[in-house]
């Protein structure tokens, strides 16, 4: 998949950098496919199981996957559990979030590697350096 940028977090604010991206994307079109190190119950999100392969392209991506929408109603409670080591005790592996299909962000090894494509602007990553919930972002070069 080409993606338009690259994003380092700041890892010390991950949970505000999912925050902030949720808020900025969520609604009736947007998706949110992860994949866990471990299973956990996301039931209350009306979460489907995944197999390995992604349903936004065509990745295949290693753990435990689900795909749930993001929407404004229930964002501060995925949020919780994506975040909160009393909630969900396993990791993260890779994290895909699709906004009308397409991909705006990916997450993959631990949040080590992340890219965004539009709707993700570059302002938006502006002000979450500014906030330093991000430490860098940048451009891939075509």
């Amino acid at each position: 998949m080409a993606y338009q940028g690259f994003i380092e977090p700041s890892f010390e604010h991950l949970e505000e950098f999912i925050r902030a991206v949720f808020t900025s994307v969520a609604g009736e079109q947007t998706r949110l496919a992860l994949w866990l190190i471990e299973e956990f119950d996301f039931s209350q999100f009306s979460a489907v199981r995944l197999g390995s392969n992604s349903p936004f392209g065509s990745s295949q991506l290693a753990g435990f996957g689900y795909l749930m929408p993001i929407e404004h109603n229930a964002m501060d409670a995925l949020v919780k559990v994506l975040t909160d080591e009393e909630q969900l005790d396993c990791n993260i592996m890779h994290l895909e979030i699709a906004v009308t299909g397409k991909v705006a962000i990916a997450a993959y090894d631990t949040f080590n590697c992340i890219f965004f494509n539009p709707p993700i602007t570059l302002d938006f990553l502006a002000d979450l350096k500014q906030q330093a919930i991000i430490d860098k972002y940048g451009l891939l070069k075509k």
